[in-house]
């Protein structure tokens, strides 16, 4: 039945095609317009507008890509737009939640104990959140540069975390490395 189709419409376009160079180019036109125009819902694009103002303004750069330049250019355009308004949304949802931890001091033992008295030990507990990308690295990043706290104990609560790439990964491993180097312990809770 598909192949009868097929080879019904193949002998229609064969025999019609001397026929169909003889209507004029504006009587082809007019009916590209009118298919495009059923195409178009004007009512969804609204209710887009008015909702998720980002995807709207990538459907308008989109649609006056392909009015004026060509089809090409803008599917490439509204894919590049599209990935923009995705990668900024990843990094607004990610980010580092911190929790500080003082626990008790140890009591001092025998005689040679200290005198100045034990140091209470805080443990500093980072819940990453979101995707940890080449977006939001650098904001992770100066997050957890400005921690003030010298915890001897550093755990990242990694089960939040839905991504990590490569150079997420290469600047949480930095800030490990460094945090070593200070003499802290760190932890890896939750990693994936």
């Amino acid at each position: 039945s598909t192949s009868l189709r097929g080879a019904l419409l193949r002998a229609v376009v064969l025999v019609l095609a001397p026929l169909a160079s003889a209507i004029p180019l504006a009587a082809l036109a007019g009916v590209l317009v009118s298919v495009a125009l059923h195409m178009i819902e004007p009512r969804a694009m609204l209710r887009l507008a008015r909702i998720a103002r980002a995807e709207a303004v990538v459907l308008a750069a989109t649609l006056l890509m392909t009015v004026l330049r060509d089809l090409t250019e803008a599917i490439v355009t509204g894919l590049a737009l599209g990935a923009l308004v995705v990668l900024h949304r990843m990094a607004r949802a990610s980010g580092v939640q911190a929790t500080l931890e003082e626990e008790a001091p140890a009591p001092a033992a025998g005689p040679g104990a200290d005198e100045g008295g034990p140091e209470a030990a805080r443990t500093l507990t980072l819940r990453l959140r979101g995707a940890y990308f080449f977006g939001s690295s650098p904001v992770i990043e100066q997050v957890l540069d400005r921690i003030v706290a010298r915890p001897r104990r550093l755990i990242f609560e990694m089960s939040d975390l839905a991504l990590i790439d490569s150079s997420g990964a290469q600047s949480l491993a930095g800030f490990i490395r460094r945090a070593c180097k200070a003499g802290m312990e760190v932890v890896l809770v939750g990693a994936r």
